[in-house]
């Protein structure tokens, strides 16, 4: 309560409603965004092979690869069918000739942390050996070596490796082994029946198994997983570098030369990709092929890549670098429940083109198993911007998804990949906010009109006294009220209560469906004021025979004040007003 010299029993001031009435409807849609730019270096596919040809037939679930590179051979094995399948080059089956049979049965429980590796050098060439993977409770030895023929030469106890998952052979024909066990890495010698161990190196990564292994030409430089999803490499034994950070599928080196190259696969931004890095660790370029293994032919410059999405080999041919179309991704119109319209820009460059768009579910690791639109191309070959869209109608209700466009230089088999969008499929609920009306000193009164789409969409009105609130800041929700899928537009109010006096609010109307949230515009009202209390006169003092000062006081109740006097000489019949102050 402030004390004035001065009173008035005016009103205080009312304050004013800012209204204005905008209706807006909620659409799934993202910013277009472009695409780098349209010269790609890529390792192209030359072709694929499934094992159809061998004695078991089509591979059952593909695994780690290797060739042997002294007699052009290329070993799969197939965990699905437990088997260690022989292909040449070209990817045509081969038979063992212990067997006469191109699907061998080596006596030992593949898994998917299985390997395979061969000796290529004169040491024994040819000389196959396996690994169980690094679960010890399965059946079979640790690490097995076969002769090139498919014969058992011998086996690796348990005591030497533990559960043995990660495979080498260095240019001296020392087979390498990562032991699940020891978290270690072992080296064998060159000879002996089994061999015995001769070095370790302690990867020093706490419970990582070595599960891959590549070693360079000079047996110095050993590359294998790490803790953290990273891919290591140890010189002398002692760790050296981390040459990139993604989980890793496996690894590769040209041992064929001194500074040969590394190749790992595995998984980066949601895409099974291969790497590829020179002997010093500089990373050269990024593929977008991949999977769960990769062997390198130096002598044709060729990858082999098992892909356990397509259950083949697929074989990528030397570096090609060359123009492919711009591309960019546009926003997505989710319909309902399960269908979706795709859009997006190709400029073809002048190139001869197809493309297409692909989509998988957000949580899906890889591109491999992604869903495609039917490919096109764009003729003529000009180079102006062309829009260009999709329908799908297969969507999982409620999920979220991802979609790139994808455009082919067809000539040069380059492709090139728009940034990918998310998006959530469904129907999105359609929200409309009314101007506030009832509007008093504590409370106000809402309404709007919801459609819920088709699914059943939870309602609520969201209200903030920030002073940014136009800006977004500060709402906080209002009790929630459901309306069933496909009731159409719904009318729905709500009176707000226990309001500040002289408040300015912002409020907006929010409904969730399965295809998230949808926000109205935001309006805004200013609450009224409240009436000053506690208002006395006091006594008047100092006084002349013709002059006194008037006291009193008076409660503003927060606000801004405008008071006066009025005072009466006959008693109150009549009053005379002074100024306001």
């Amino acid at each position: 309560m402030r004390s004035h010299a001065k009173e008035s029993l005016l009103e205080s001031l009312r304050g004013s409603v800012l209204r204005c009435a905008i209706v807006a409807a909620f659409a799934l849609t993202a910013f277009a965004s472009s695409a780098p730019a349209a010269i790609v270096t890529e390792r192209t596919q030359l072709f694929s092979f499934n094992g159809s040809d061998t004695t078991v037939g089509t591979f059952g679930s593909v695994g780690r690869i290797e060739i042997d590179h002294a007699n052009g051979f290329v070993y799969v094995i197939d965990q699905g069918k437990q088997r260690l399948d022989k292909f040449n080059l070209a990817g045509e089956a081969e038979n063992f000739a212990a067997t006469g049979e191109s699907s061998l049965n080596p006596g030992i429980s593949f898994t998917g942390f299985s390997d395979v590796a061969v000796d290529s050098t004169p040491v024994n060439t040819g000389r196959i050996y396996l690994s169980r993977g690094a679960l010890s409770q399965l059946s079979g030895a640790p690490v097995k070596a076969l002769s090139p023929e498919g014969n058992a030469l011998w086996d690796l106890p348990s005591s030497s490796v533990g559960a043995a998952c990660g495979l080498a052979v260095d240019a001296e024909g020392h087979p390498w082994v990562g032991t699940g066990g020891k978290r270690a890495i072992n080296k064998y010698a060159n000879s002996g029946t089994p061999p015995v161990l001769v070095d370790v190196i302690s990867t020093g990564f706490g419970f990582t198994t070595p599960c891959h292994l590549a070693i360079d030409q000079s047996g110095q430089a050993v590359y294998t997983n790490a803790a953290g999803s990273r891919l290591n490499k140890y010189v002398g034994g002692v760790f050296n570098s981390t040459l990139t950070e993604m989980p890793i599928g496996d690894i590769t080196i040209d041992q064929s030369k001194a500074a040969g190259r590394i190749f790992v696969v595995g998984n980066q931004t949601s895409a099974f990709v291969f790497k590829e890095f020179d002997s010093s660790g500089n990373e050269l370029n990024e593929y977008a092929h991949g999977g769960a293994g990769i062997a390198y032919s130096p002598s044709l410059d060729r990858l082999y890549i098992s892909d356990p999405f397509s259950n083949t080999i697929k074989v990528v041919g030397p570096p090609v670098t060359g123009k492919a179309p711009d591309v960019t991704i546009g926003p997505v119109q989710s319909n309902s429940l399960t269908t979706a319209d795709f859009t997006g820009t190709i400029n073809p460059l002048g190139l001869q083109n197809s493309y297409y768009f692909e989509y998988k579910a957000e949580t899906s690791p890889s591109w491999f198993g992604a869903k495609k639109t039917a490919v096109e191309s764009i003729t003529p070959t000009d180079s102006i911007v062309h829009s260009v869209s999709a329908s799908v109608n297969d969507l999982e209700a409620g999920k979220e998804f991802q979609v790139r466009l994808v455009a082919e230089n067809t000539a040069l088999k380059l492709k090139n990949y728009s940034p990918i969008l998310t998006f959530k499929s469904g129907k999105p609920a359609i929200v409309a906010i009314d101007p506030p009306a009832g509007i008093t000193v504590s409370a106000a009164d809402v309404s709007g009109n919801v459609d819920p789409g088709d699914s059943d969409a939870s309602w609520r009105f969201q209200l903030s006294s920030h002073s940014e609130c136009l800006s977004g800041k500060g709402f906080a929700n209002r009790p929630a009220t459901v309306i069933a899928a496909n009731s159409g537009s719904t009318p729905v109010a709500e009176e707000l209560t226990g309001l500040l006096p002289s408040q300015q609010y912002c409020v907006r109307l929010s409904a969730t469906n399965n295809s998230g949230e949808s926000l109205s515009t935001v309006e805004t009202f200013t609450t009224e004021a409240v009436a000053p209390t506690n208002i006395t006169t006091a006594f008047a003092a100092p006084r002349t025979d013709t002059t006194a000062r008037l006291n009193g006081r008076v409660n503003p109740q927060g606000e801004d004040l405008i008071y006066r006097f009025e005072w009466s000489d006959d008693g109150g019949t009549s009053w005379s007003v002074l100024p306001d102050q």
